[in-house]
């Protein structure tokens, strides 16, 4: 085929025809860069409001978790006080055990004394000075205090036997604790 256009025109003609060819290409792809950036904002408004939804909700769970560990300590707490409050354990009364002890003794049994250590809060014996008629007696008097409830065991010492009557003895009394 015989080309009517001279050689200089057919380059210029071949030039502009390139560059209206990728001004084309350059207005369609960035056509479709708008288009998929547009198509991307619901995303990215999407996804920002589920952070700041995160942030608060871990904010709040900040909060609760102080609130809850506050809760924990105030429930150990009272458990601690419903623990000591619902212990069985009573408090040993000097007074008491004095009384059970005259009360549960026999005739012929005559107290002179009563020495109580209280100093580190807790009583850890009773001593008990006096006079009885008889050794039976004295051996009635530690199986009577001995078979209360508030007390452990009685110690009668060997040297406090060896008269027949109106032995003086000094007993220790051990309190149940």
């Amino acid at each position: 085929m015989i080309s009517l256009i001279p050689p200089e025109g057919y380059r210029i003609l071949k030039h502009e025809y390139f560059l209206r060819v990728s001004t084309v290409y350059c207005f369609l792809f960035s056509a479709v860069f708008i288009l998929v950036t547009v198509a991307q904002v619901p995303m990215y408004v999407l996804v920002d409001a589920q952070i700041k939804s995160l942030e608060y909700e871990a904010q709040q769970s900040t909060g609760v978790a102080e609130v809850t560990s506050h809760a924990d300590e105030l429930i150990k707490t009272t458990n601690n006080i419903l623990v000591q409050l619902n212990a069985d354990k009573k408090p040993f009364l000097v007074s008491a055990a004095i009384a059970e002890i005259q009360e549960v003794s026999p005739t012929g049994i005559s107290f002179k004394s009563f020495v109580v250590d209280t100093s580190n809060g807790e009583v850890p014996n009773i001593q008990v000075q006096g006079v009885a008629t008889t050794r039976g007696k004295l051996a009635e008097l530690k199986t009577s205090v001995e078979s209360s409830e508030l007390f452990q065991s009685v110690e009668i010492p060997i040297a406090d036997l060896a008269k027949d009557s109106e032995l003086p003895f000094t007993i220790t009394i051990l309190p149940n604790k």
